[in-house]
């Protein structure tokens, strides 16, 4: 990657209207952040990170002068943008496609291949869906108000750039608006997500009374088995609670799926119980 070519693709996006930012760049097996990073470079060199992202050009040739190297982020929400992330590693290709037999085939519109493997689909979010980074199927997150993304050419830790794929640039290929059910999906992580972290026992009864739909399964057996763990249930009853709850589900999950999710939350510590407020840790109340 030459140094001049982040600089004009970074000021491309802003002609565009996709306002960019610069985030840190891969330096061998580390980051141009000098610390020990586990998001080597996709993480912002400003403060204010994807705030500071713009589409004014003397802003962008100043940081591309200071950072020549830098890679570049797209701030989704001011550029209108919803990003479908398929991380292939995780299952993302296999949900993808089990969506589309379910759903039907996505619109042509803009992609990119990522430098770890997977892909980058953007659509136009004319609703102004505000979603952060979410999952919203076993290897799919879907990034929009909130969020950004890693752009071409920008470097990956693998050693591999971020590309436009060929027959789905920018330049002949108009952005198609995201489809409704993928906005559902995103939304309604977004308000399970709000209720877990509201009333978390709650989130728990309902998910163990209704069960989950596919695409959902493996994530939501991960929290329900997180959430026992952490409770310090034996790992033989959550195994047993889950298979109950895996008969709701449409369709369930092989049972050695299951013992799989349960057997890798188990290797997490379990922290320490935190006494309530007016008590001590012997359980004595004062």
């Amino acid at each position: 990657m030459t140094t001049e070519a982040p600089l004009a693709y970074a000021l491309a996006y802003a002609k565009r209207g996709w306002p960019a930012f610069p985030l840190h760049t891969p330096i061998g097996d580390a980051c141009s952040c000098g610390h020990v990073c586990d998001r080597i470079g996709k993480h912002p060199r400003t403060a204010r990170g994807l705030l500071d992202a713009t589409t004014d050009q003397a802003m962008i040739y100043k940081w591309w002068r200071d950072w020549p190297a830098a890679n570049i982020g797209i701030a989704c929400g001011p550029a209108g943008l919803a990003v479908v992330d398929i991380d292939p590693r995780h299952g993302g290709d296999q949900s993808l496609a089990d969506l589309i037999e379910k759903h039907g085939p996505l619109p042509e519109t803009v992609e990119t291949i990522t430098g770890g493997g997977g892909r980058h689909i953007l659509f136009k979010n004319p609703n102004g869906l505000v979603v952060k980074s979410k999952t919203i199927a076993a290897g799919l997150d879907m990034k929009a108000g909130g969020g950004y993304i890693c752009a071409p050419p920008s470097l990956h830790a693998s050693g591999r750039l971020y590309q436009f794929e060929f027959s789905r640039h920018p330049k002949g290929t108009a952005l198609a608006p995201l489809p409704a059910w993928l906005a559902v999906m995103a939304g309604d992580a977004m308000r399970n997500e709000r209720a877990e972290a509201a009333n978390p026992d709650g989130w728990v009864a309902m998910m163990l009374s209704r069960g989950a739909d596919e695409g959902e399964r493996n994530n939501t057996a991960a929290k329900l088995a997180g959430y026992f763990h952490r409770h310090r249930l034996d790992s033989n009853v959550t195994l047993v609670i889950l298979a109950g709850w895996n008969q709701l589900n449409r369709p369930p999950l092989a049972q050695v799926e299951l013992e799989r999710v349960v057997e890798n939350i188990d290797r997490y510590p379990v922290a320490p119980a935190t006494p309530k407020r007016g008590e001590l840790s012997e359980g004595i109340t004062i």
